[in-house]
């Protein structure tokens, strides 16, 4: 890619096709949040590509769209896990849970320009339907006590006769279990 010339700041050919790529996969990300193309879109993606763009200034070698789409992951997130107060996870496990969330609050309807607002200045209607709306990660801890098991040691001749298909079929069907049988011949 061409870096930008220096005496005019104007973008190289490369880099121009690598922006608009890098912008596409970005509003194709914010299309799955129920944004549709127009002025809320277009800000958000223009943040997110414009960070992506200085990053890849510094360091040229790296493919300015996969950086633009780890920025939007990362970013939106980040901020998802904030908003939500999820516990410690990776960006894209608190975008998904952040994405089912919003469109589950019909956010994209109702709150489409609070995406990535600093979390201490947005609405507590809205975090509150936000948390209401996010499926639950992992089902509550519900610590109870092992229901005791008797324990059956099985030898390797046993669990090899379970394997076998016909014989685990006359087992269903006689209902004995292997011990039973060899003990009966």
């Amino acid at each position: 890619m061409n870096p930008p010339n220096q005496t005019t700041g104007q973008l190289g050919a490369s880099e121009t096709l690598s922006l608009r790529a890098a912008r596409a996969r970005v509003c194709r990300l914010l299309e799955s949040f129920g944004l549709l193309a127009g002025q809320q879109q277009d800000a958000l993606c223009e943040q997110l590509v414009g960070t992506a763009h200085d990053l890849w200034r510094q360091h040229p070698g790296l493919d300015l769209v996969t950086l633009a789409e780890a920025e939007a992951v990362h970013r939106l997130g980040s901020w998802f896990a904030a908003v939500l107060a999820l516990p410690p996870c990776p960006d894209q496990a608190a975008l998904l849970v952040g994405r089912a969330a919003f469109l589950a609050c019909r956010g994209q309807e109702r709150w489409a320009d609070l995406l990535l607002v600093d979390v201490d200045h947005l609405p507590a209607e809205f975090v509150t339907a936000l948390r209401e709306a996010a499926p639950q990660v992992t089902p509550p801890e519900a610590p109870e006590t092992m229901v005791d098991q008797p324990y059956r040691r099985w030898s390797m001749r046993d669990l090899l006769w379970l394997m076998v298909p016909a014989r685990r079929e006359q087992r269903e069907l006689v209902g004995v279990a292997p011990r039973d049988l060899n003990s009966a011949s």
